[in-house]
């Protein structure tokens, strides 16, 4: 189980500090290329959530409920869709 990164959920780094923080699963979802409206929705709900990427030293990049990334102080409360392998 891990958090998704700004490439698998936009298919670039905005906000990641350095490539590392990615690493080898550098590839946007499949599920987000074909209906980008699932980055931030389920539903009629929107909201916003953590990515594992790293964006400053006090502050890790999310996705806003607007669909964009963002960075924001790791104190704030967003949160989390974690990701998982099947197989």
């Amino acid at each position: 189980m891990d958090l998704m990164s700004e490439a698998n959920v936009h298919g670039i780094t905005v906000w990641s500090s350095s490539g590392f923080d990615t690493g080898i699963d550098n590839r946007q979802y499949a599920l987000f290329q074909l209906k980008p409206e699932f980055i931030n929705s389920y539903g009629t709900i929107r909201f916003h959530y953590w990515l594992k990427d790293v964006s400053s030293t006090k502050g890790f990049a999310s996705i806003h409920v607007k669909s964009y990334s963002d960075q924001y102080f790791a104190t704030g409360t967003y949160g989390v869709w974690a990701r998982f392998l099947i197989g």
